[in-house]
């Protein structure tokens, strides 16, 4: 499978644990990873996919070589937090707007590095789509990133097909900041080709 070149922003720990994620993932699931080509080589995007497992986060940082950088729950830092943010994670409360999270993620952005942001807000385990949160959208407003979709469909466990779909970049403006616009688009790379959901 073709990657994304890059590196920038990380240090060793970051590559070292993403040669050994991959190793591991590819002996887990049979991956299947389709529009690559949609994520910039350089420069900021806004990485938001469905969130259907734990496993997640992980895969997707695999499936590119620029860093990727996550927002992942305080409470896991005060144990892992060296190792955490190592690996491009950084701390986000979820019981109100943490406003350091956000400016965090702002200067990610404009420094041109990629963030995920699941547009969900939490896992929905039974593979429906929950409403999508501004914050993506926010985001792509004030920095002019733009949003990747990404469909992920089928079933974690052993040698189990897991599908993620890429999609164009979804470009908000001040005048259109609806979340639903990326939840649309997931939805339709999850359904795929098959069912008329991406147009070819």
């Amino acid at each position: 499978m073709k990657r994304i070149p890059g590196g920038e922003g990380v240090g060793a720990l970051y590559s070292v644990t993403l040669v050994l994620a991959r190793t591991l993932f590819n002996l887990l699931f049979a991956i299947h990873v389709e529009g690559l080509e949609h994520v910039p080589q350089a420069g900021p995007a806004i990485i938001s996919p469905n969130h259907r497992s734990a496993w997640d986060p992980p895969v997707v940082s695999t499936l590119l070589e620029r860093p990727l950088y996550h927002m992942a729950k305080a409470e896991l830092f005060p144990r892992l937090g060296f190792f955490l943010r190592r690996i491009g994670a950084y701390p986000v409360r979820r019981q109100a707007v943490d406003m350091h999270a956000i400016r965090h993620s702002l200067t990610l952005l404009r420094a041109g590095r990629l963030i995920c942001i699941f547009p969900e807000g939490h896992r929905y385990a039974d593979g429906r789509l929950g409403p999508g949160k501004s914050g993506a959208a926010r985001l792509s407003v004030q920095t002019g990133a733009p949003v990747i979709p990404v469909g992920i469909s089928g079933r974690y466990g052993l040698r189990g097909r897991v599908i993620f779909r890429f999609g164009p970049p979804v470009q908000l403006f001040d005048d259109d900041q609806d979340p639903q616009r990326v939840m649309d688009a997931i939805a339709a790379l999850i359904a795929g080709p098959e069912q008329g959901g991406i147009q070819q």
